[in-house]
């Protein structure tokens, strides 16, 4: 279901000042100290709980599955509490949910301190991402061109391509 979909994106961001994706990539803003991924925390921080998961997630057998909701339910809140602006983004990632729309979601991360900066064509990847903030050491959330009603991928691409040709020309 949706939770499943979205725990795998939460679980594969990467840290502060990186993108969310959906692999466990190196960080697009690296310095030599910087934390390593957010799979790399969470299993960490939550060493039982990324087990069972990551066993779950494999298609391995899991005796207790409620367990496995649990996990993810301990995962969630961890991310949300620990990480507001990498959850979000995978939040809107995952969209359509049906639960919450996405204005609803990004109302809730700036309340919770998320800098949330608009779409842009020039910075923003069709996805959410994270930003390293000018402010504070938490990244912000750049909203993604998902987020424009009507914008398929592909025209965003179109777009996106266009902005760089007037860039250059």
């Amino acid at each position: 279901g949706w939770a499943h979909g979205v725990a795998r994106k939460q679980i594969h961001a990467v840290a502060p000042g990186g993108r969310v994706g959906d692999g466990d990539q190196p960080n697009a803003f690296t310095r030599s100290q910087a934390p390593k991924t957010l799979l790399d925390e969470a299993r960490r921080e939550l060493p039982g709980e990324m087990h069972l998961l990551e066993h779950a997630y494999r298609g391995d057998p899991v005796d207790d599955p409620q367990a496995v909701l649990r996990a993810r339910y301990e995962l969630k809140a961890w991310l949300k509490r620990q990480h507001p602006a990498a959850f979000t983004a995978a939040l809107l990632n995952s969209q359509p949910m049906g639960f919450y729309a996405p204005a609803q979601l990004v109302r809730d991360a700036r309340e919770h301190g998320v800098e949330v900066r608009p779409v842009d064509v020039l910075h923003s990847d069709w996805d959410c991402s994270l930003e390293p903030s000018a402010t504070n050491s938490a990244p912000s959330l750049r909203l993604g061109l998902r987020m424009v009603q009507g914008l398929s991928q592909a025209g965003a691409e179109r777009l996106r391509q266009a902005e760089k040709m007037e860039a250059v020309g």
